[in-house]
């Protein structure tokens, strides 16, 4: 989520005032959760997350847009693991991953940061598969097979500067996805 022009805290105001008029808008408490995002504080964070928690286990967990910004400040708030703990933990969150290509896209950015490059993979193909010409998830896999090119095949050796690999075809693969994204990204 991100607000364009970034003035958060004139944002922030205006979704405090839509909230004091009516305080069950939850369109107004995902943009204030959004807002608490994007300013990146420790504190906004934890404001993030109070209300995003709060918005998921009120809803019928069914809004791929309120899990969204649940996993996004559980990720920011407390931990990647704890994201990932949870989203392991929850049929009603795994379901809303398989059905939307960019909350695949953020559970497997979410399983990359935390280095588990082959759930990522699994993660961003299935991305792939629901949207196939996004440069966000083109991106990713060419993350993710660079990962792999760099853990699985790399031929370790304290003489070479310029690491020599097992096979090429992974780091291939990778740069014709990175062609890809930047020819749509055009």
């Amino acid at each position: 989520f991100e607000i364009d022009g970034g003035d958060f805290d004139e944002a922030e105001r205006c979704f405090q005032l839509a909230l004091d008029i009516k305080p069950d808008f939850i369109k107004a408490k995902i943009n204030l959760a959004s807002v608490y995002l994007n300013k990146g504080s420790q504190d906004d964070f934890k404001e993030a997350y109070n209300i995003a928690e709060w918005l998921w286990n009120q809803s019928e967990k069914k809004d791929p847009t309120i899990f969204e910004i649940f996993i996004w400040s559980k990720f920011h708030h407390q931990s990647p693991q704890e994201a990932i703990i949870f989203y392991e933990g929850s049929k009603e969150a795994q379901t809303l991953v398989k059905k939307h290509e960019k909350l695949s896209n953020l559970i497997a950015t979410i399983y990359f940061s935390e280095k588990n490059i082959d759930k990522s993979e699994e993660l961003v193909d299935q991305a792939l598969k629901l949207a196939s010409q996004t440069p966000h998830n083109l991106m990713l896999k060419a993350r993710t097979l660079m990962a792999e090119a760099q853990t699985k095949a790399i031929i370790p050796s304290a003489f070479e500067v310029i690491p020599k690999f097992k096979k090429y075809e992974e780091i291939e693969k990778a740069l014709e996805f990175l062609k890809q994204a930047l020819e749509i990204a055009k």
